[in-house]
């Protein structure tokens, strides 16, 4: 039986529990989900035991202060999938956050998954699916973890004891996990600070926060406002918004700061 890291995911491990294990499987999706433990709980079940302690597991994720996964460390991950398996009938990688590898390391990354020695599971996880390389995602299979609905996130997150509101949650886009981050108190901060035209310094705080306080603090003055030229000025406002979140998910611009920041002037 494979274990469910949460309430939400049951569907997701009863279809793991009734499908072969494949070759490479793209888990994707928004921050605050549980897709990275999906990934350990699916790793867990084919290799029969922890993960962490198997000799047929090995895992690729971001050294501390490294903004992307290197060709070196896509290399070594090469040399663990060029021997044998030594306990179990396959061996089981799990790269995180996948698409946080660079384009020279997704290109040494399709040497492994064309040329497996032994029998293998790669398990990418992945917020920007689009952001791999479309040979690689042509050999893997893909998992969407959808917004997870507020009836559903609520049971939990009261066990967790935070009661929020439906709208409160409408700020994480459907994230359970997020609520009980750092990144949710920020989130709400920048909102409050967007919505009453205060100067806030946007130089250390991650784009993707950004773009979802500064949507919907604009939401909340187009709803407040009864005049048609302000309103039209927010309307035009949030398409820019939606342009450059676009661009951030497409490309996540080196500039993206810069161009948020001048937009609230």
């Amino acid at each position: 039986m494979m274990n469910t890291p949460y309430p939400w995911l049951l569907p997701y491990t009863e279809q793991f529990s009734k499908m072969a294990a494949p070759q490479a499987l793209i888990i994707y999706g928004d921050a605050g989900r549980g897709k990275a433990e999906l990934a350990h709980a699916y790793a867990q079940y084919i290799l029969g035991s922890e993960p962490e302690k198997h000799a047929d597991f090995y895992s690729v994720t971001l050294k501390e202060k490294e903004k992307s996964i290197s060709v070196d460390a896509i290399r070594a991950l090469t040399v663990f999938s060029q021997q044998a398996c030594q306990s179990a009938e396959q061996k089981v990688v799990i790269i995180e956050p996948a698409d946080k590898m660079t384009i020279a390391a997704q290109q040494a990354f399709l040497k492994s998954l064309e040329e497996p020695v032994c029998k293998m599971t790669f398990i990418l996880v992945a917020r920007q699916a689009q952001k791999l390389l479309p040979t690689i995602k042509s050999r893997c299979q893909s998992l969407h973890i959808k917004p997870v609905a507020f009836s559903q996130a609520q049971v939990w997150l009261q066990g967790q004891g935070c009661n929020i509101t439906a709208e409160e949650y409408a700020l994480t886009s459907g994230s359970p996990l997020s609520v009980i981050s750092k990144d949710f108190a920020t989130l709400q901060g920048l909102i409050h600070d967007f919505s009453n035209n205060k100067e806030t310094k946007l130089d250390k705080i991650e784009p993707d926060l950004i773009l979802r306080a500064m949507y919907f603090s604009v939401i909340q003055k187009i709803k407040k406002s009864t005049d048609k030229s302000e309103q039209q000025e927010n309307y035009l406002k949030l398409d820019r918004i939606n342009a450059l979140a676009k661009d951030y998910a497409e490309h996540a611009s080196l500039n993206m700061n810069m161009q948020l920041q001048a937009l609230l002037c």
